[in-house]
C-alpha cells in the first residue's frame, strides 16, 4: 500500500462491488439489487471515494444523514490514516451523523466506537449510533483541526488529479 488520499466523489461501481462481499447473490436476487439500481438511487448523494495508488478501494456515501461505507477487503483496517480528513468531510455535511451496523460487521462497529459514536438504538439486526464531530477523541480531533488548516493552505481541489494514463492521483 503506498500512496492514500480521498477523490472527490465514491466510485458506485467499486463501492457496490465492496459492499456487496457481505451478501449471498441469492440476498441480491430476493431484493432486485442491481449496480443500475444502485447507481440510480445514489448518484446524487454526497460521496467520498478512497484512493490507494490512483484507484478506488471504496469509499462512503451519506443519505438523508445516514453514513455508508464499504471498503474492499483488502484494504480493511489499512486505510486508517485517511480518517482525519474522512471525519472532516462527513461533518461538514452532517452533524450529528447517524450509521447502522449489522451486528455481525465488526468492522464497522469498531469503527464507530473509535470515533466515539453513542449507540442509539439496536434491534434484531443493527445496532445504531450517532456521531457528533466534539465526540471525536482527542487524539483525532488534534489531527483533524491540523488536516484542516493544512486544506486551507492548499487549492480545494488538490486531493486528487488524473495522470497521463487516465487514472485517479494523489497529489
Amino acid at each position: 500500500m503506498n500512496r492514500l488520499c480521498l477523490a472527490d466523489s465514491a466510485d458506485l461501481a467499486v463501492y457496490f462491488d465492496a459492499d456487496t462481499r457481505r451478501y449471498s447473490q441469492d440476498w441480491f436476487e430476493k431484493n432486485g439489487l442491481t449496480l443500475e439500481r444502485f447507481v440510480a438511487r445514489f448518484h446524487q448523494s454526497p460521496s467520498l471515494g478512497f484512493v490507494c495508488d490512483g484507484q478506488q478501494f471504496g469509499g462512503l456515501i451519506i443519505d438523508n444523514g445516514e453514513l455508508h461505507l464499504a471498503i474492499l477487503p483488502e484494504f480493511q483496517g489499512r486505510w486508517s490514516l485517511l480518517i482525519p480528513d474522512i471525519l472532516d468531510w462527513i461533518f461538514s455535511h452532517h452533524d450529528p451523523i447517524f450509521c447502522r451496523a449489522e451486528h455481525d460487521n465488526e468492522l464497522c462497529l469498531q469503527f464507530a466506537r473509535r470515533m466515539g459514536w453513542k449507540l442509539v438504538d439496536k434491534d434484531e439486526h443493527y445496532y445504531f449510533f450517532a456521531g457528533k464531530a466534539e465526540w471525536i477523541p482527542a487524539n483525532l480531533q488534534r489531527r483533524c483541526r491540523k488536516n484542516q488548516h493544512d486544506r486551507q493552505r492548499k487549492r480545494p481541489d488538490s486531493r486528487l488529479s488524473e495522470n497521463s494514463t487516465g487514472k485517479a492521483a494523489c497529489e
